[in-house]
């Protein structure tokens, strides 16, 4: 759930702050990735498949997770 949560943070703050991209953005979330990355490799598949250019990509899974064991720094 954090990295849904910082995907849906980054989506608002960019398009409250009238942020023009220059190429077209995608705000991705995918399930289950943990059963063998299956959504993000479907998806890349497709791209490659139809070659679709992407100019960058940015992955935000698990921006919360902590071991439980190291304090978290803010």
């Amino acid at each position: 759930g954090s990295g849904t949560v910082t995907v849906l943070e980054v989506f608002r703050i960019l398009s409250q702050g009238n942020f023009k991209p220059l190429y077209p953005i995608e705000f991705q979330l995918y399930a289950a990735e943990e059963a063998g990355l299956l959504g993000s490799q479907e998806i890349a598949q497709n791209y490659k498949n139809n070659q679709k250019a992407v100019y960058g990509m940015f992955q935000l899974d698990m921006t919360g997770y902590t071991d439980g064991k190291s304090p978290v720094k803010v």
